[in-house]
């Protein structure tokens, strides 16, 4: 189970961005890993579509174009079973990497929680759990980096 969001001290530099994973790569995807998993993606998809439409900031047009290349992706797909949407990953973790490569960067955790702030009771379920940390939150504060985080639970 991942840490509560609540419980998570983020910095801002501390960017966590989920994926949308098209088939036959979402094959490679653990289950607890995956937030969404087929036409239940469509509509939230839309949704986000529709929330930056009216937008002129350069970061949010930026945004646009990779929403447009998404939307063409899950255009031309005829069955959704394969189409996943992950939990969100933090940029360091190494497995952020591993997902780059398998799908397209979809939404950042706290745009995420602006389209959708009641998308769950259980916020917990949108971070992915850091492997290498256990069940312990990652918190990222001037006292307390991520490698001393990482040396204590080593110990």
């Amino acid at each position: 189970m991942a840490p509560e969001l609540s419980k998570w001290k983020i910095n801002e530099n501390l960017t966590f961005e989920n994926f949308i994973i098209f088939e036959p790569a979402s094959l490679r995807v653990e289950s607890t890993d995956i937030l969404l998993r087929g036409s239940e993606i469509v509509p939230l998809f839309q949704q986000v579509l529709a929330s930056y439409s009216q937008t002129s900031d350069i970061k949010d047009l930026i945004l646009m174009n990779r929403l447009r290349r998404i939307g063409t992706m899950l255009d031309l797909i005829t069955d959704f079973n394969q189409v996943i949407m992950t939990r969100f990953f933090s940029k360091i973790w190494r497995r952020y990497t591993y997902f780059s490569h398998l799908g397209e960067n979809f939404l950042t955790v706290s745009a995420f929680n602006d389209i959708f702030p009641d998308f769950t009771e259980n916020k917990d379920n949108l971070l992915a759990k850091r492997l290498d940390l256990g069940d312990e939150p990652l918190e990222v504060t001037e006292e307390k980096t991520l490698a001393s985080q990482t040396k204590s639970a080593q110990e």
